[in-house]
């Protein structure tokens, strides 16, 4: 439909929603596997509800501090991307109910979590 409307703005916006998905979807598998080598690491230790504590020796913790490091940086990568992935997204949706309003006659809006709604009311 977005082809054929030729909306080629639109159609390039909801088409890279495929590669943000696959690169939240890597992106969510490598920090799973780094997670689970990093708290294979870690000697038995106790828990206090969802706080964790563990004693480490000096040797211990010089092996694990740059898993930690690398673990840290990619949960920041990864907080960095979400603002950009949700602002991509949001405008591919704007974008798409635009088109199909125009095209199709949509008479249905929406809300974001966030509470934005769509179409906005004027």
């Amino acid at each position: 439909m977005l082809f054929a409307a030729g909306d080629d703005d639109t159609f390039n916006a909801v088409l890279s929603m495929d590669e943000v998905h696959a690169s939240v979807n890597t992106v969510m598998e490598v920090y799973a596997e780094k997670r689970d080598t990093l708290s294979k690491m870690l000697p038995g230790g106790e828990m206090n509800g969802l706080v964790g504590s563990v004693e480490m020796t000096r040797e211990e913790f010089a092996r694990f501090a740059p898993f930690a490091a690398q673990l840290d940086m990619l949960v920041a990568d990864i907080a960095a991307s979400i603002e950009r992935h949700a602002a991509q997204t949001e405008d591919a949706l704007r974008q798409l109910h635009g088109v199909a309003r125009a095209k199709i006659g949509l008479k249905i809006g929406y809300t974001l979590p966030d509470g934005t709604t769509f179409p906005k009311e004027q």
